[in-house]
């Protein structure tokens, strides 16, 4: 634009330069055109002939012809100034024009690069602006993360507060439970002995001991020894739903809502082997031929008296894991001896296999090293396999361990 408008200029001036040349062309040709026709007037007035040779009317018409050739002459004279001026007047005008053309040009071009500033600046104080929002937000979510991980932190100390007081209002509480899980263990020892000294004396009786490393039963002998193992097996349920509500209500207490789950899981499965144990069958011939070392003494079981105690081992293993898993979530101490599973080692017990207290014991064996694996989330002494928690193979052998003979 500024181009184009320097070469307009430039052809104004240009044009307005031709103008005066050719006006002072003109004004010289015309100048010499008088001086030309001045010189001939002067020849024909020299040329004239005397005053007294020639007529009166032709010297005044000669006069009149001279007198109209000045005037014309003024005349053509005052139209070439006024011709000048108006030429010079146009080109004042343009350039007038030109100069308010380059002053517009410049306004606007001041303009634009006024507006490109302020432009400028107004998108810069937009991006303060935004960076400023941004910085807010982040404070205020450090904030509000802030406040949350406090609230979180207040609320698990005042969990564990609450825990605490509730441990310490049902520290009683426990130790009357412990005080009868451990009257109810010695009831059911000093009876199960009671059992085995009568069992021993009819066996040695009847001559089917055999020295302790032989021994068979009829078919009328296992349903005896099944009605007497189950007779106590269902004695010590009489206040089993007592002992379900109290255990509820303390696990409400304590807020241990994975260990109430793990607790119920373990009824429901007591509740099915009761159903089964009152669909018990018999086997002809059950004979004792195995044998197994515990506590410095052998005892003598049949096949399937064997496995039961294997299985024992294996269901106090993976019952320990998930019990002692719960606690670990919980946040509760590690303390497999407060467990109820580990009280009561009756899951998947069968009554004409093996006497109660006996498959208590290595139930409880299992019991304790699955309770530690699962606090401690490894894997010492057994493994997690097709859906259930198994305990090693080498660990079992070492636990129990029984031969035929």
């Amino acid at each position: 634009m500024r181009l184009e408008n320097l070469k307009k200029i430039g052809f104004a001036s240009v044009l307005a330069g031709l103008l005066m040349i050719t006006a002072a062309g003109e004004a010289t040709a015309q100048r010499k055109g008088d001086n030309d026709r001045k010189r001939r007037d002067t020849a024909a007035e020299r040329a004239k002939p005397a005053p007294n040779t020639k007529p009166r009317v032709q010297t005044n018409s000669r006069n009149n012809n001279r007198s109209n050739q000045v005037q014309q002459r003024a005349n053509q004279q005052r139209a070439q100034q006024r011709a000048t001026q108006q030429r010079q007047a146009q080109q004042r005008a343009q350039q007038q024009r030109a100069q308010q053309q380059r002053a517009q040009q410049q306004r606007h071009s001041q303009e634009r690069v006024t507006q490109q500033r302020q432009a400028q600046q107004r998108a810069q104080q937009q991006r303060e602006i935004q960076r400023k929002q941004a910085q807010q937000r982040q404070a205020q979510q450090r904030q509000a993360q802030q406040r949350a991980n406090q609230q979180r932190i207040d609320q698990q100390r005042r969990q564990r507060d609450n825990v605490r007081v509730q441990s310490n209002r049902s520290a009683a509480e426990r130790a009357r439970q412990q005080q009868d899980a451990r009257r109810q263990i010695e009831e059911r020892n000093r009876r199960n002995n009671t059992w085995n000294d009568r069992n021993n004396r009819n066996n040695r009786n009847n001559g089917n001991w055999g020295n302790g490393r032989y021994q068979q039963y009829d078919r009328a002998g296992q349903q005896r020894l099944a009605r007497e193992r189950q007779r106590e097996y269902n004695n010590r349920w009489n206040n089993w739903q007592q002992i379900r509500d109290q255990r509820n209500r303390q696990l409400r207490r304590e807020n241990r809502r994975r260990y109430a789950e793990y607790q119920q899981r373990y009824w429901e499965q007591i509740r099915r082997d009761q159903m089964r144990l009152r669909q018990a069958q018999y086997y002809n011939n059950l004979v004792n031929n195995y044998r197994y070392y515990r506590v410095g003494q052998y005892y003598y079981t049949s096949q399937y008296g064997a496995q039961m105690l294997r299985n024992a081992v294996n269901y106090g293993y993976e019952e320990g894991f998930r019990a002692g898993m719960a606690d670990r979530q919980d946040g509760w101490g590690y303390d497999y001896s407060q467990s109820y599973g580990y009280m009561d080692a009756s899951y998947g017990y069968n009554s004409y296999y093996v006497s109660l207290p006996e498959y208590n014991y290595y139930f409880r064996e299992g019991f304790r090293r699955g309770y530690e694996d699962g606090y401690y989330s490894r894997n010492n002494y057994g493994r997690y396999d097709n859906g259930r928690y198994n305990i090693l193979g080498g660990v079992l052998s070492a636990i129990f361990n029984a031969l035929i003979f």
